[in-house]
């Protein structure tokens, strides 16, 4: 089985690329460049076009077939919902199961204005939330990576932006890859 893994310049992807060898898979990098870890470290690598170039599904889709891959784990923000709003057609046209949630599920965790209304509407604690400035951490509503975000302490332009609670004490972040038996 061949298993394609997207953004293979991340800090993760020597480990990701490691346990498909482990497992006894075959790992395929995939980037927009070149010159990164995942190119060494997988058995094969595929260099792709940037996620806001036009064509880039159907460049994809030819990728996939050309490199016959039976798998793809998505891991690139920009994308992931491209991704689940194409993984029936992969799956159905192409046999390549993409291992993503669906499509609303992705566009609900892209925005954190959505993700924090599930998690009211789901009684999940979380930070008190609002697209004015009623609070003082201020931040993009679509972004990653701590990119943006500020204590101002003045006024600013609440357009495309969320503000939340400060929260005080120690932040884990977990990410975990899981067969279908958990």
């Amino acid at each position: 089985m061949k298993i394609l893994t997207e953004a293979s310049g991340s800090l993760t992807s020597g480990y990701l690329i490691g346990a498909i060898q482990a497992a006894g898979y075959q790992a395929v990098a995939s980037d927009i460049n070149s010159d990164i870890v995942g190119h060494y470290l997988a058995d094969d690598f595929v260099l792709f076009p940037k996620s806001n170039e036009p064509g880039l599904w159907k460049a994809t889709a030819d990728i996939l077939q050309q490199h016959a891959i039976d798998m793809v784990l998505p891991s690139l923000d920009e994308t992931l919902l491209g991704w689940a709003e194409r993984r029936e057609a992969f799956a159905a046209d192409l046999g390549c199961r993409v291992i993503v949630s669906a499509p609303e599920v992705v566009a609900i965790f892209q925005d954190k204005w959505e993700t924090s209304r599930f998690f009211q509407q789901h009684d999940i604690p979380c930070p008190g939330s609002s697209l004015a400035q009623d609070y003082p951490l201020v931040k993009p509503r679509f972004g990653r990576g701590g990119q943006g975000v500020s204590v101002p302490e003045q006024a600013v332009n609440m357009e495309g932006m969320i503000s939340q609670e400060l929260l005080t004490g120690t932040e884990y972040t977990i990410d975990i890859l899981c067969d279908a038996a958990g």
